[in-house]
């Protein structure tokens, strides 16, 4: 089987300054992130409310499609910023790398569903409970999508 890799560093909306802005857009529609010529990547937010186990928050839902007729694995670290300041751009466990694998044509949809699933969910604030803490922006930073024929 054929594979190549085409990696991409991807510093979606630029520096610093950027980041510290609310960019998320609250849409019952989904938002473009990434789309190139392999996939198509986009957020919306939701609320979320999970009776049983007491947690009604927002979540940032993620929608990937491979636009590609080829399988397409997806590596990336995912960068979170809670009220503009990043909250693991100096990580280094790996515990923040996410990947995905995509059929050709395929999309993959987060849904406000338990558990969350890992890489279509994203905490982004709470609900039912008193905090200042919210997902501001986002970002898919070292993104390698590998091609496997």
């Amino acid at each position: 089987m054929k594979s190549f890799i085409l990696s991409i560093s991807i510093l979606l909306l630029g520096g610093a300054s950027i980041a510290q802005q609310n960019t998320l857009v609250k849409s019952n529609n989904w938002t473009p992130k990434v789309n190139n010529t392999e996939v198509e990547i986009s957020y919306k937010l939701a609320d979320c409310n999970f009776v049983m186990e007491g947690f009604h928050n927002e979540y940032m839902l993620v929608k990937y499609k491979n636009k590609t007729n080829q399988n397409l694995r997806l590596e990336w670290k995912f960068d979170y910023y809670y009220n503009g300041n990043c909250a693991n751009c100096n990580n280094t466990n790996g515990e923040d790398i996410y990947t995905i694998e995509l059929k050709p044509g395929e999309t993959i949809e987060g849904k406000c569903e338990w558990p969350t699933k890992r890489n279509t969910m994203v905490f982004s604030k709470f609900l039912n409970r008193n905090s200042n803490a919210v997902l501001t922006n986002f970002e898919f930073t070292n993104l390698k999508i590998v091609k496997n024929n």
